[in-house]
């Protein structure tokens, strides 16, 4: 579902990996790593995030943090 929410708000290729769901009773955090394209300057990068992380917490009320990895290092 997680994946699916992230499609739906971005059209650059990226690519989520490495999720964890934190439980604090009724309150729940997500964390997970997201690789976009080297080139993508921060600005972009971040504004990605951000965009993803209101989605998630608008549709599954999970306060979601994003740690952005460049591609290249995955190649």
């Amino acid at each position: 579902e997680i994946v699916s929410i992230i499609n739906e708000e971005v059209d650059y290729n990226i690519y989520p990996h490495h999720f964890h769901l934190h439980i604090y009773g009724v309150h729940q955090e997500l964390t997970f790593h997201l690789m976009v394209d080297d080139k993508l300057d921060i600005r972009t990068a971040h504004n990605i995030a951000s965009k993803i992380e209101t989605s998630i917490l608008g549709k599954l009320k999970i306060e979601a943090t994003i740690h952005i990895e460049p591609l290249e290092n995955h190649h």
